[in-house]
């Protein structure tokens, strides 16, 4: 059908543990602590299942390719598809990733839900090495009421993304979406309607995950925003931001009228954003220059 949505995965680290290390802000008597690393990488080769039509089923080595929809290593090698080492990565985010099989997306999709690596592949080799399982997304209600207060609190941060509109459809803060997907490890999903899909089935199986993300995401941001401006590092020349040295733009924020907290509010947002980037990693650097003058 037309209007169906692609399919959708949500992966989870499979040796989650104690790491011994506690999360930043639960340190004193009842601390919180890490089951895994900030980052984990996953090989983009391996083998699936091949069933041969005879019965029988062989190891077919396959391959994941940025931006490619064929995982066949084979096909790859004849069509001289050459690997992309460095963007060709698989990287788990704190323990998890949520991959919508989607435009340029499907090749990654199709790699970890037919890899050996994954515990849920089908007909995988028992022998192989699990590094992750799949979460199911359709859990039974009773299971999401054990936690239903929470899971609550995070689909309203969720549907803040969103508002009706006079069409009968919705107004979406794109920005602040892509953000979210960003951090919670969310790949696919050109439409917006189907990035909240995601996004508010990560916060249903794990709103816990959820909630701590997005917070440290947001206040991380603003208060380093903050901290700049304070250090003299940025400056607000009515609406647009920009470094006090050398009166680079780092972003316009619009003619509406906005007091102080709002500027740090909007160019906190954009700083969020895949678009926003550099212009973060920029001011963080300077930002740390700005603090080693003070300590001189």
């Amino acid at each position: 059908m037309a209007n169906q949505k692609p399919p959708m995965i949500l992966l989870e680290l499979a040796d989650k543990r104690n790491s011994g290390w506690v999360k930043k802000g639960t340190e004193g008597s009842n601390p919180e602590y890490m089951d895994t690393a900030e980052v984990t990488w996953i090989c983009p080769e391996g083998f699936m299942a091949e069933d041969m039509g005879d019965g029988t089923r062989r190891n077919k080595r396959i391959r994941y390719i940025e931006n490619e929809e064929i995982i066949d290593a084979d096909k790859q090698d004849q069509l001289k598809m050459e690997p992309k080492k460095k963007s060709s990565k698989i990287m788990f985010h704190k323990g998890f990733m949520t991959v919508v099989r989607d435009r340029n997306t499907i090749g990654l999709y199709d790699f970890v839900r037919n890899v050996y690596a994954n515990e849920n592949a089908p007909n995988r080799q028992e022998s192989a090495t699990v590094l992750f399982r799949e979460v199911d997304l359709n859990k039974k209600a009773e299971q999401i009421n054990e936690n239903e207060e929470e899971v609550v609190m995070a689909l309203a941060q969720v549907y803040k993304l969103r508002k009706k509109n006079s069409k009968g459809g919705f107004d979406y803060n794109e920005d602040k979406i892509d953000s979210y997907a960003s951090v919670l490890n969310i790949h696919g999903g050109e439409d917006y309607g189907q990035k909240i899909l995601s996004i508010s089935n990560f916060a249903k199986v794990k709103p816990a995950v959820f909630m701590q993300a997005i917070t440290a995401f947001d206040s991380v941001v603003s208060t380093e925003v903050a901290h700049a401006l304070e250090l003299g590092v940025i400056e607000f020349e009515e609406n647009v931001a920009q470094y006090r040295e050398g009166n680079q733009i780092i972003k316009s924020l619009g003619t509406q009228k906005m007091n102080k907290k709002q500027q740090i509010d909007s160019l906190s947002e954009y700083l969020k954003t895949p678009d926003g980037n550099e212009a973060l990693t920029k001011m963080r650097a300077a930002l740390e220059v700005a603090k080693e003058k003070t300590l001189k």
